[in-house]
């Protein structure tokens, strides 16, 4: 029998190059889409935060109290009702949120998206 000296074990330098090069243009091409998915994801989620925020502030206005942020006010004085979210929000993405009330009427509610946001 005859041993084959010459057989080839292993990948060579010239086709791993390739690989790698590959893998580098899919990275390329698949980074700046996730990072724009996260952030398009984020900013839906402050959304649907507010969102439910907005929905129990016109539950409240409909029986005719209006919304706080501070759970004390709500308890010392009857006209006020706490709406759940303080100003310092428990969400990783609403960094603050504030209630404007004018001439005893309810204005608006703001709230600022920061936080742990992602930023790009």
């Amino acid at each position: 029998m005859k041993n084959n000296l010459n057989a080839q074990q292993g990948f060579t330098l010239m086709e791993l190059m390739i690989v790698v090069a590959i893998i580098g243009t899919l990275a390329a091409i698949a980074l700046p889409m996730y990072q724009d998915y996260i952030a398009k994801a984020q900013v839906n989620r402050v959304h649907y935060e507010i969102n439910a925020a907005r929905t129990i502030i016109d539950s409240i206005l409909a029986d005719g109290r209006l919304p706080t942020l501070d759970p004390q006010e709500a308890d010392s004085d009857d006209s006020f009702e706490y709406i759940g979210m303080t100003e310092d929000p428990q969400s990783n993405l609403v960094y603050i949120a504030h209630i404007d009330i004018k001439e005893g009427r309810f204005n608006k509610l703001t709230a600022e998206f920061g936080k742990d946001s992602y930023t790009h």
